[in-house]
């Protein structure tokens, strides 16, 4: 799993893995990116997955 989006009401989030325990939360709401811990619950909307060869 690489990355999650969410969306409520027209406003969006994404969430990008960035190591073994953060991530990334782009918010189109703020103008910084935030550094979360894995362990926060999310509802995700859709998610992005990879594959390592």
């Amino acid at each position: 799993l690489r990355g999650i989006i969410e969306c409520e009401a027209g406003h969006f989030k994404s969430y990008c893995r960035r190591g073994q325990n953060y991530w990334n939360l782009y918010d189109d709401k703020a103008t910084t990116v935030k550094k979360i811990l894995s362990s926060k619950d999310v509802k995700p909307d859709a998610v992005i997955f990879t594959r390592i060869l």
